[in-house]
């Protein structure tokens, strides 16, 4: 349980496709970055994330974090400079992100601390959490615009988004053990026909509550999981074997070679054929 309220501060909000820095800063508030169309990366010292249109990351003050777009792709989003409490809200002007090495500790605000919430303590990576743009940018709108009292209202719309990103971790914390119960039926099971309700109650879930689950933990839904695994087992299949196709549609889950073959060209880009021939099979 959080030992203060949430009650964000904004000291900076914008939309934009403008990523100046080309090595690892640190920033002295907190961010929150939501790709709103494009391609990137998202790099910190021991990982490194694909952001796509959708995704919203948070991550704390005084770490090192170095965001890309992709060359022939590049991201638009929104950026917000803020702290998770009022506590510092005297200090109005925005921090600019400095080079590690400049990194002043006696400025640094570490808001995130004064929540109580352990998952505000490192990065956060949601994908496929586009439920919280229309409030992202109506906070860049109140910004821009700056009519009586707009950090105020923008600071408000912030809440909802937080505490939004709360409840998906908690539904992911709280489902961690049985999604991944789940998971390992579908690599298990996958060339049988799966019915989700059935699922359902084989995992004591409600068909909607398996669903939101599975989009917790992977970013996707649990139609389009069980697709994508068939798609990368048929792949596997395809380079290693001389299967016919609609020997391999049969083997990886799908009853019919027409809907494989679409289904394939949708996700891959080419058809089964073409892609055995570019691996040279």
């Amino acid at each position: 349980m959080s030992s203060r309220k949430l009650e964000p501060f904004i000291r900076y909000a914008e939309k934009t496709d403008y990523l100046p820095n080309r090595d690892f800063v640190c920033a002295y508030d907190c961010r929150l970055l939501y790709c709103l169309s494009g391609r990137g990366t998202l790099r910190f010292e021991d990982a490194a994330y694909q952001l796509v249109p959708g995704t919203l990351c948070l991550y704390p003050s005084g770490i090192r974090y170095l965001p890309l777009s992709a060359a022939e792709e590049p991201m638009q989003f929104v950026i917000l400079n803020f702290d998770y409490t009022c506590s510092h809200s005297e200090q109005v002007n925005t921090f600019e992100p400095v080079r590690p090495e400049l990194f002043d500790s006696r400025r640094f605000i570490p808001s995130w601390g004064e929540t109580g919430e352990p998952n505000f303590e490192k990065p956060q990576i949601l994908p496929d959490f586009q439920n919280v743009e229309n409030e992202l940018l109506e906070i860049v709108r109140e910004w821009k615009m700056k009519q009586l009292h707009y950090r105020e209202v923008a600071s408000s719309l912030l809440t909802p988004v937080l505490y939004r990103v709360l409840r998906r971790l908690a539904v992911s914390t709280q489902g961690g053990q049985r999604v991944e119960e789940v998971l390992d039926f579908i690599h298990t099971h996958y060339a049988q026909h799966l019915d989700y309700g059935l699922m359902a109650q084989r995992f004591h879930y409600h068909p909607y509550y398996l669903n939101a689950l599975i989009k917790a933990r992977t970013g996707q839904s649990l139609h389009r999981y069980l697709l994508g695994y068939r798609i990368r087992e048929a792949c596997r299949l395809l380079v290693s074997t001389d299967d016919l196709v609609g020997e391999i549609a049969r083997a990886v889950g799908f009853e019919n070679k027409d809907h494989f073959s679409a289904s394939f060209k949708k996700i891959i880009g080419l058809s089964p054929l073409q892609y055995r021939k570019e691996h040279n099979l």
